[in-house]
């Protein structure tokens, strides 16, 4: 801000760095990552924790890492029952 004068608005989406916190996109992020990793959704199920880690982890990803983690993690307790 200081050097280009913009304010802080312009640099964020100039930059990409607002989050996605839209559940219908993340939604879909969701689907995808509980599609793709079924493997990892079965260990989850089967007790292994750390499985939650990393299908958050895997939308975090697929969103560049601007996926509200709040609600990905809603989400994911939403749907991963259900899978």
């Amino acid at each position: 801000m200081y050097r280009s004068g913009e304010n802080a608005r312009a640099i964020i989406d100039r930059e990409g760095l607002t989050q996605v916190a839209d559940e219908a996109v993340l939604l879909m992020k969701v689907q995808e990552v509980l599609s793709t990793h079924a493997k990892v959704v079965e260990d989850y199920k089967a007790g292994k924790k750390a499985a939650w880690g990393f299908l958050v982890g895997q939308v975090m990803k697929s969103t560049e890492g601007r996926a509200n983690p709040a609600v990905v993690n809603k989400l994911l307790a939403e749907k991963l029952p259900k899978v």
